[in-house]
């Protein structure tokens, strides 16, 4: 009896560390696609543009993931707005996923507009993390001109180390 108990703990033992060891592996594995994944700049058609499109160009894009009320993110949309000459080349998609008429908030408080490569989109939150897996905000991607995946910030992010890793192409 203490023979076939003790044969069933351990069974028990090595089914629960094969279990949590499966998760941990589905895990590592889930975010490998996902490094794979967001190695390539997503399509347009994957968001919701809230006014104009974007066109296509032979400009590097900042992908800026961002909420209206995240105080890091208005320094960054302040920022950008301030250096905006030095952005010129530069297609800039602010992404939420907060309504659209907070987004469009948003992009008149800071200006965004004014800049002639700047978007504004929203994707429904499932979807961000269908297509980038778990970020924070603000979270930054920046891909260059052949839709390539240059660097990725996480938080507030110094404008400098924005046009570090961006190209910029003038217009032909």
């Amino acid at each position: 009896m203490k023979k076939l108990l003790l044969f069933g703990l351990i069974l028990s033992i090595l089914s629960i560390m094969t279990y949590f060891g499966y998760q941990s592996y589905q895990k590592i594995k889930a975010k490998n696609e996902f490094v794979e994944q967001i190695k390539r700049q997503p399509s347009p058609s994957t968001f919701q543009w809230i006014g104009e499109k974007p066109s296509i160009n032979e400009f590097s894009t900042i992908v800026l993931f961002f909420h209206p009320e995240c105080q890091h993110c208005q320094y960054e949309a302040k920022t950008i707005t301030e250096k905006q000459k030095e952005f010129v080349g530069v297609n800039l998609w602010w992404i939420s996923f907060a309504d659209s008429s907070s987004i469009k908030t948003f992009g008149k408080k800071y200006a965004l507009e004014t800049h002639p490569h700047s978007y504004l989109a929203y994707l429904e939150a499932e979807k961000v993390t269908q297509v980038f897996g778990s970020i924070s905000i603000p979270h930054i991607f920046i891909y260059d001109h052949e839709y390539t995946l240059q660097k990725e910030f996480k938080g507030e992010t110094k404008v400098e180390a924005l046009l570090k890793y961006v190209k910029t192409k003038q217009k032909r």
